[in-house]
């Protein structure tokens, strides 16, 4: 319901008794361009001057504000500082663009950061945890791939082949307290991030592209020179005949053996002649780590110079396939492997290797564990041979040192061997015979239960174990 005032009856006074203190009073001052504003008004004071267009310079107890509905522009002669105590937010409803003639720097983070080694003092308060995570939790021993640093050794390698993988260790107790020493340095770490303050994060973000770029122009010098025939290596071993005559082929000229062949291979020297140039750099220094994401558009480094990829743990390449090549504009690209210790490689199906000239070489000993091992062409081999299983050769076999055989050898072609031959009856299978300086046999037709040694082929048509050619 509506109350209706009357003015007949006295005001009622208000009875505030600071309503005696309030200046109300105000000063305007207008002209043509515009106007200015003087509001007196207790805990209320404004100070505003507006241009005709509208543009205006405000000045009261909560704000400082300056408003250009057109070109808004700040000229300094001098130098210029821009202090906020505490967040700042700048907003650009188009393009924006911040040209320095001069170095342009972005600093993040508390000044603890910058005038203390405050950083540093969380890195040795953080140094036991790490060495406690590290750390193997059996006494196995080991050398950390950072610092260098030996890990104590409590126990005994396996039997089998003296390694740590299935031996026996005990416990180590620094690994096992590992919860024990991060709660001992959680007060101190604690402390130390206070200090640190907040933030410190840079975040840039992009919603299309994001292009760095550094220098005005590209260099494109040669890094390095390619010298199709600069390094000298072993492409083959010839072998040596080791027959005397075609009529007398039992008989020998000597040492037969194997003589290496050389060849030439590329060589790559790598120089820097742009490392003096004044520009064109781009460094990124990560104290903890570096994380590189991208989508279905992949990524792509591209250098016209060196390019490197290490790292002190493990270094890992994976994809749906991983393809590695090496190629030059002279045709002289080359792919190496070094490696301090061991290299493995694995397919669960093919493993495949070609080339015009390919060499295995070991310094004792070359193990192939397959059900079937199959030979396309002539074969050679220095030292004894071992066959367990069924082995199959498309053309002749050298041998310099002794065969056994506790399997079958199948042969297309002739078997040369130079030293002794001890195989079960019925172990070889040749169309064109077999060669041997010596043979012995722990059964044969002419000698049951005995050994027959001889310097030439014996007919084998009784049930001997070598067929003569």
């Amino acid at each position: 319901m509506a109350v209706e005032n009357n003015i007949d009856e006295p005001r009622i006074p208000l009875n505030n008794p600071i309503e005696k203190d309030i200046d109300r009073d105000g000063y305007v001052l207008n002209q043509g361009a515009g106007s200015l504003v003087f509001s007196n008004t207790t805990a209320a004071q404004r100070v505003q001057l507006t241009h005709r267009s509208g543009a205006n310079l405000k000045l009261d107890n909560r704000s400082y504000s300056v408003f250009s509905p057109n070109t808004y522009q700040n000229l300094t002669h001098g130098k210029r500082y821009v202090t906020t105590l505490n967040d700042c937010f700048e907003t650009t409803q188009k393009n924006a663009e911040h040209r320095s003639y001069g170095d342009f720097r972005i600093i993040s983070g508390s000044p603890n950061f910058f005038n203390d080694t405050i950083a540093q003092e969380w890195v040795d308060a953080y140094a036991p945890i790490a060495n406690a995570i590290v750390t193997p939790e059996r006494e196995i021993g080991g050398i950390g791939n950072v610092t260098g640093r030996s890990f104590p050794t409590n126990g005994r390698v396996s039997s089998r082949s003296k390694a740590v993988e299935g031996g026996s260790y005990k416990t180590s107790k620094t690994a096992k307290d590992v919860q024990k020493t991060m709660v001992e340095a959680t007060t101190r770490l604690a402390e130390i991030e206070r200090q640190m303050g907040k933030g410190g994060n840079i975040q840039i973000m992009s919603a299309k592209q994001l292009h760095i770029h550094a220098g005005a122009a590209s260099m494109k010098f040669d890094t390095g020179v390619v010298v199709e025939n600069g390094r000298d290596v072993q492409e083959r071993f010839k072998v040596n005949d080791p027959l005397r005559t075609k009529s007398r082929t039992w008989t020998w000229n000597g040492r037969g053996g194997q003589q290496p062949v050389y060849t030439n291979t590329s060589l790559y020297t790598a120089t820097n002649a742009s490392g003096a140039a004044p520009f064109g750099e781009i460094s990124i220094t990560a104290g903890n780590k570096i994380m590189l994401k991208s989508g279905s558009g992949g990524i792509n480094l591209n250098s016209t110079g060196e390019a490197s990829f290490s790292a002190n743990g493990r270094l890992s390449l994976g994809g749906a396939e991983v393809a590695i090549g090496s190629s030059t504009k002279n045709n002289g690209g080359a792919f190496r492997v070094y490696c301090d210790k061991d290299v493995f490689m694995r397919s669960n199906r093919l493993w495949h290797a070609s080339a015009p000239e390919s060499q295995i070489t070991a310094e004792e000993q070359i193990t192939l564990d397959a059900p079937k091992t199959h030979v396309t062409d002539d074969t050679y081999i220095q030292g004894p041979l071992q066959v367990h299983k069924q082995t199959i050769f498309n053309n002749d076999v050298h041998i310099d040192g002794n065969l056994h055989v506790d399997g079958t050898i199948t042969v297309g072609g002739n078997v040369i061997v130079m030293g002794e031959v001890v195989a079960k009856a019925g172990s070889f299978s040749s169309p064109r015979g077999v060669r041997l300086s010596t043979h012995v046999h722990p059964y044969y037709w002419t000698h049951p239960g005995g050994r027959t040694t001889t310097s030439k082929p014996v007919n084998s048509s009784g049930g001997g174990g070598v067929s003569s050619g």
